[in-house]
């Protein structure tokens, strides 16, 4: 007699859960999503923004982006940072801007 369809289905069910669970294992087998750690480093510190410095040009989308999006604006900050196509988070642009505040003020 054969299986019952209840049980091929588990069967099936707990194959697909333990490929996924392999792929999980692998994906962080590193903590960082990459096998390789070469792949990691070519993003380097350059991805989100993270420790990266703003150069002139950046500083001045920055100014700009402020000026066209206005304080009390709905999604004010996250308009702005979508100007750097995924360069800097949005909360590494409100604290740029605030440097920038702090430095005019100062």
């Amino acid at each position: 007699m054969g299986r019952s369809p209840a049980q091929s289905s588990y069967d099936w069910s707990f194959g697909v859960l333990q490929q996924l669970l392999r792929t999980i294992g692998d994906l962080t087998k590193n903590g960082n999503g990459f096998s390789d750690s070469k792949k990691k480093k070519d993003l380097g510190s350059n991805f989100d923004g993270e420790g990266k410095e703003w150069n002139e040009a950046e500083i001045e989308i920055l100014k700009k982006q402020m000026a066209k999006n206005p304080m009390g604006k709905p999604g004010r900050w996250e308009a702005i940072a979508s100007s750097f196509k995924g360069k800097f988070k949005t909360d590494r642009v409100i604290k740029k801007a605030k440097e920038l505040g702090d430095k005019e003020n100062g």
